[in-house]
């Protein structure tokens, strides 16, 4: 279901969840540990294991359990600052990334696993046992995870060093893109249905957004047996990514008479409408994510060119992998095979203008971004093999030149990035 999608991905990417899993274990581990037994050999002596009194097991875990609180909290004071110098140099958007990598998670949740770990043997640690009756395993492990803590935190912080590098950021939404193209764009082709049928929005009944919001899911297949069941066709208006107001049309449903408050509320509840946008369905929501981040790059008050043209590579890897993929599915069918929803879909026009539009114009008078872009849509139309991907990218190919010949007034600059549109194919005369 794709609003379970959603929910996981939500939760999924919540600074909470694996934390609070982990958190779970280390008490889990508490309740372990207390009940197991290790016998001594005939001296009575093992080298690893903790064999003093209660008291000084005591001190023991009240030393531990401050030195890991202490590091728990650089711990989170370094994720802080991460994280407010990623949303002020790469977008707020992108906090998500942040928060949602595995690595950060399982950090923080291993060290609030071990505070939760200790704070149980310590609670349970009777300062009256006798000795024979201290749990010296327990005491030994608590020793143990704050020792793996700190070899932990050495390589959080190298993670974080890296994490915060643009080039990584780039990469590492570059593959989340990748994998909703993978997800969302079937590998082989579609089978068109033989028959569509056109009918008059006139004659239709419209259902309209209960609320005001962004489409989150779209659970098509859901629709098209629910739709069929009633003899029924929809055709949505929307699609996942899309900001819709409240009352405003999102399907249309022929013949008008299906519409009855049955239909009404099982396609309120196949149209996953939130807050923000997910990138379970929706393909664009990563390239936007990208695009903002060249965007920043090109401000004037940052004027990282070499960032920006990290996202024009990472983009046209994804745009690739699009090209080799067939077009989102468009129609569903019932059971029977009859077309039953007719679904707003992203092209490939569309993906690409989100891709290269902004950058460009942002782009104007920057003539190595310009002279890149170039050069990534020559790579591009190389596999697109005629067709509709050559002619879109012969556009937008066409729209550099026009903007750099607007931009830039050295002639040597200029002549370079001509030189360029000729190479792909591109007219000499101005358009």
């Amino acid at each position: 279901m794709p609003k379970v999608m959603a929910l996981w991905e939500r939760v999924r990417t919540s600074l909470w969840f694996l934390p609070t899993l982990m958190l779970a274990g280390g008490a889990f581990l508490a309740w372990i540990a207390l009940d197991v037994q290790i016998e001594a050999d005939a001296s009575g002596f093992i080298w690893w294991l903790n064999q003093g009194s209660a008291q000084e097991a005591g001190r023991l875990l009240s030393a531990l359990l401050g030195s890991l609180i202490t590091m728990a909290t650089l711990v989170i004071s370094i994720t802080i600052v991460v994280l407010t110098l990623a949303a002020g140099q790469l977008g707020p958007r992108l906090i998500r990334s942040f928060v949602g990598d595995r690595r950060t998670q399982a950090v923080i949740g291993f060290f609030i696993g071990t505070v939760v770990y200790i704070l149980l043997i310590f609670r349970l640690l009777d300062s009256d046992l006798p000795k024979e009756a201290v749990p010296h395993f327990a005491v030994t492990m608590a020793s143990v995870l704050v020792f793996l803590c700190l070899i932990t935190l050495l390589f959080y912080i190298n993670h974080l060093s890296r994490s915060i590098v643009a080039d990584t950021v780039v990469n590492r939404v570059g593959d989340e893109l990748d994998s909703a193209i993978r997800a969302n764009l079937p590998g082989s082709a579609v089978e068109i249905p033989t028959l569509v049928l056109h009918r008059p929005n006139s004659a239709a009944a419209r259902y309209r957004s209960p609320q005001s919001g962004y489409i989150e899911t779209l659970d098509y297949e859901g629709l098209a047996r629910k739709a069929g069941a009633r003899g029924a066709l929809v055709e949505l208006q929307v699609r996942p990514g899309h900001h819709v107001l409240k009352d405003r049309t999102l399907a249309l449903v022929w013949p008008s008479t299906a519409l009855d408050d049955a239909l009404q509320l099982e396609i309120g509840a196949a149209i996953g409408i939130g807050r923000e946008r997910t990138p379970v369905q929706d393909i664009e929501f990563s390239v936007r994510q990208l695009v903002e981040v060249a965007l920043r790059a090109l401000s004037p008050g940052i004027n990282d060119t070499f960032t920006a043209i990290a996202v024009i590579d990472r983009l046209s890897a994804s745009i690739a992998l699009a090209m080799e993929m067939s077009p989102a599915r468009r129609y569903w069918n019932d059971g029977e095979g009859q077309v039953r929803v007719v679904a707003e879909v992203s092209t490939f026009a569309g993906l690409v203008d989100i891709a290269f539009n902004q950058i460009r114009q942002a782009a104007a008078g920057q003539v190595a971004v310009l002279i890149r872009l170039l050069e990534v849509l020559t790579a591009l139309s190389e596999g697109a093999g005629g067709g509709e991907h050559e002619a879109v990218l012969h556009r937008h190919r066409k729209s550099v030149i026009l903007t750099a010949r607007a931009s830039i007034s050295h002639r040597d600059d200029l002549a370079a990035l001509e030189a360029q549109y000729r190479h792909a194919g591109g007219e000499t005369s101005e358009a």
